[in-house]
């Protein structure tokens, strides 16, 4: 038996989060394969596969009902643009943050203390 950090994927060696952001930087910002490969992949590339690519980018885009089953996104005309609708819709599922006290709300609370 093997066990993982709950964050880690279905049949995968990164966690969700690393997949998200390395689908984010390939699908919204356009980055380049090799360089969101440089920028996320803890080790070097291996074997025969060519290090300006990361085939994962792809497969992750195409396996995205197993790693987030709870997230529907149809395909786009590229893989890059679903990965992008992708990145999109997990954006739009995180919680929102507390809105920020302003300097008025800070010193009240400060006196109340």
């Amino acid at each position: 038996m093997t066990v993982f950090p709950s964050d880690v994927g279905p049949s995968v060696h990164y966690s969700l989060t690393a997949i998200a952001l390395a689908l984010a930087m390939w699908g919204i910002e356009g980055r380049q394969a090799g360089d969101v490969r440089e920028q996320v992949a803890p080790e070097a590339s291996r074997g025969f596969s060519d290090p300006r690519q990361w085939p994962s980018l792809r497969r992750w885009t195409r396996n995205r009902a197993a790693l987030w089953p709870e997230v529907r996104v149809r395909n786009r005309t590229t893989v890059r643009e679903t990965a992008a609708a992708l990145t999109g819709a997990l954006i739009a599922r995180m919680p929102r943050a507390p809105p920020l006290p302003t300097p008025a709300h800070a010193w009240a609370a400060a006196r109340a203390a």
